[in-house]
């Protein structure tokens, strides 16, 4: 089936939290540092991500350029705000022991979306909150 029925299909229809982490400076730390200081720092960045987000019941549906997309299900937006939390909380803690010099920004909305699974069989979505959540980062 082509993407585009996949997605005009009513059961491609969910409600959802999502969830954007976005590296601030990310590509002026790649331009001032050697690439294993920065490549470090994301590495630190994105394993940390990923385990509030698990832990907090999201799932990580993609990373992009310096950051990182999480979907939550509907009814669960204090848990994507706690992952936020949380991931704010281990930046601040990097920052001061000099170990990650990093500060990300985060957005969060949640509302009506399309799922869909892309070539290689992982499941995405599109829609208007994504934008958002990514606006709001």
């Amino acid at each position: 089936m082509k993407l585009r029925d996949v997605l005009q299909d009513p059961d491609s229809r969910v409600e959802g939290v999502i969830v954007v982490f976005d590296i601030n400076g990310a590509t002026l730390m790649k331009e001032m540092a050697d690439e294993t200081d920065w490549l470090h720092a994301f590495a630190c960045f994105y394993d940390g991500v990923v385990k509030h987000v698990t832990d907090t019941g999201g799932t990580v549906i993609k990373y992009f350029a310096d950051g990182i997309i999480a979907f939550y299900d509907m009814g669960s937006t204090a848990s994507a705000i706690n992952a936020a939390i949380l991931v704010q909380e281990d930046m601040v803690e990097a920052n001061y022991q000099n170990k990650m010099p990093l500060s990300c920004a985060i957005g969060i909305a949640e509302g009506k979306l399309r799922r869909f699974a892309t070539a290689n069989g992982n499941i995405d979505y599109i829609g208007k909150v994504i934008d958002k959540a990514a606006r709001l980062s």
